[in-house]
């Protein structure tokens, strides 16, 4: 996801603090914040993430995750809100993954904001132990258009 990959770089080369607050077994809440003030930026980055994680509901192995982003840097100001559903199997061989981002980006030269819809699937299947194959597939709505993306890897520990 584009907008997580430049939250990312935004949020490196620079101050951070971050809580974790443990509110019960399943429950918890993370908040971070983040500032980068580089020779190379006209203006200082500031970000700032909140997410709120249920783990293990109905005794299902089933996680949900609640989060929101701001981000301010020299060039944009944006938001991106997000709600990610988790299923692992018992033998934690299979993980089904959904997730909806609602992303709001305006940028400083451009008249309009950019305002996305994606929505992402994903199944992970490991194999004994060593390696995996992940499934993605994403739809992402920007004002009239549709775009989607299949993406398929494969990974081998050695």
């Amino acid at each position: 996801e584009l907008s997580s990959t430049f939250i990312e770089k935004e949020a490196r080369m620079g101050y951070g603090a971050q809580m974790n607050i443990k509110f019960s077994k399943h429950i918890s809440l993370q908040l971070k914040a983040g500032y980068r003030n580089l020779n190379s930026d006209i203006k200082p980055s500031i970000n700032y993430n909140s997410s709120l994680n249920f783990d293990n509901l109905f005794k299902r192995n089933i996680m949900l995750s609640i989060a929101a982003t701001e981000l301010q840097t020299s060039f944009l100001k944006g938001r991106v809100y997000q709600a990610r559903l988790n299923k692992r199997s018992k033998n934690s061989k299979r993980n089904y993954g959904c997730s909806y981002n609602h992303v709001y980006y305006h940028y400083s030269n451009s008249p309009t904001p950019l305002t996305q819809h994606i929505v992402n699937l994903n199944y992970t299947q490991e194999f004994k132990k060593k390696a995996s194959l992940t499934a993605n597939f994403e739809i992402n709505k920007e004002s009239t258009y549709f775009f989607y993306r299949l993406y398929l890897q494969f990974n081998k520990r050695f």
